[in-house]
């Protein structure tokens, strides 16, 4: 298991007047075609469930992309030679690898996934074995066992085109005194620097769950988007899960793998976290798939940036999967920023483009969705009701019927429901 350090940091961001917060959306690191293998029907439930205990969901709960964004995506993992392996419980995972061993499979690294009902393997492909022949042998050892390839997904380029712009929270209508809290909330990104923010309290958790992390270094990205969470008019004395899975560089070697990401969840889950952001995006993946469904059932409502690959692109995960707020982005005259992933699966629109972020005393200005992803997560910790009895699907629901609707009347491929809207008030 990759060494996890945890500690608590007091924060103080910035008492600019109007703090949006810089996140780049992530560059996708590609997929393996091996993922396509044994690919069952999707199911048919509500993605936005009562949460629940037990095991987590098993083989038969995937559900299927079509294969041409699955060879669109072949190629690039963050290893090649490791297939991630999820069991419903322990005596899986023991039955997984005990059949493995005289077919030359080690294993790497294992996780008990407590708050996701799930068992984690990382196993070692044999020489002269590619990704699909490992997935099929291995997923006939035992029907339990799901494996897929180690995709990987990290943070994207620097965007460029930056102009002076401070209409974020007008364009919402966010109350300018801010809002408190209620809600803890989950950062799977980079780390976050407290010499980098002054000004406003927060209180943050961190947990390291990267693989490598004195080679997966930064803490830029991660750090905006505390400001943007935590800063002057925004979130009120928030506390804040940083889960630690990538560095600051858009290649593979900051890339956080898909076991990564499935600890950082688990993590959040066993921490007690209501909301989370994602704002890495990826490649569909059979591991990822089954995590965010086990984290959905046990309460996490997921918002996530839907990806900086161009309208052009197939759809972006974790933001694509049923049980995740997908959010877009645009600019000051609302329209949708140029490199935004488009798609059936986006839900709402928020401030993402030249975006003004005070950080160290200066200020600087990005773009991306993953910039707007984080207003939407603010507008849900802020709700009262996150923490009551009433499903994460209304809550939800309720953001996308007060949208603004912009573009084609109703939902659409491009702004989903519409530009996210707080009505000068916290909800």
């Amino acid at each position: 298991m990759a060494a996890r350090v945890e500690m608590v940091i007091m924060i103080k961001l910035s008492t600019l007047g109007v703090v949006a917060a810089a996140f780049f959306t992530v560059a996708a690191v590609a997929a393996v075609a091996a993922v396509a293998a044994d690919l069952p029907t999707a199911r048919e439930d509500d993605p936005f469930g009562t949460p629940r205990e037990g095991a987590g969901p098993g083989r038969e709960a995937l559900r299927p992309v079509p294969r041409a964004w699955i060879v669109a995506d072949a190629g690039v993992v963050v290893d090649a030679s490791e297939l991630v392996v999820l069991t419903p419980d322990q005596a899986s995972a023991d039955e997984v690898a005990r059949l493995a061993a005289p077919r030359d499979y080690r294993v790497l690294r294992q996780a008990a996934l407590g708050g996701l009902g799930q068992v984690l393997l990382v196993l070692k492909i044999p020489a002269g074995r590619t990704g699909p022949e490992a997935i099929a042998e291995v997923e006939a050892l035992s029907p339990a066992a799901t494996a897929g390839v180690n995709h990987g997904y990290a943070m994207p380029a620097r965007p460029d085109g930056l102009e002076a712009l401070r209409y974020a929270n007008a364009m919402i209508d966010w109350p300018q005194t801010g809002c408190p809290a209620y809600a803890r909330i989950g950062l799977i990104d980079t780390a976050i620097d407290p010499d980098a923010v002054q000004g406003f309290s927060a209180r943050v958790t961190t947990a390291d769950f990267r693989r490598d992390p004195s080679g997966q270094a930064g803490t830029r990205h991660g750090t905006a988007l505390a400001a943007l969470l935590a800063g002057e008019g925004r979130l009120i004395d928030p506390k804040i899960y940083n889960a630690v899975v990538a560095g600051d560089g858009g290649d593979l070697a900051d890339a956080a793998g898909v076991d990564d990401l499935l600890r950082a969840l688990n993590w959040l889950a066993e921490e007690g976290v209501r909301v989370v952001n994602i704002s890495l995006a990826g490649p569909y993946n059979k591991i990822l798939d089954l995590g965010v469904q086990s984290a959905a059932a046990r309460g996490l409502v997921m918002v996530a940036a839907a990806g900086n690959d161009g309208p052009s692109a197939n759809p972006r995960f974790p933001a694509a999967f049923d049980e995740v707020v997908a959010v877009t982005a645009v600019d000051a005259d609302a329209m949708v920023y140029r490199n935004a992933v488009r798609g059936a699966h986006i839900d709402l629109s928020a401030p993402g483009v030249d975006v003004l972020v005070p950080m160290a005393g200066a200020v600087r200005f990005v773009s991306g969705t993953s910039v707007a992803a984080p207003f939407v997560t603010a507008a849900l910790a802020a709700n009262p009701e996150i923490l009551g009895p009433f499903p994460p699907r209304e809550l939800v629901a309720d953001l996308q019927k007060a949208a603004r609707d912009v573009g084609e009347r109703g939902p659409d491929e491009t702004f989903g429901f519409g530009i996210l809207v707080a009505d000068g008030r916290c909800p």
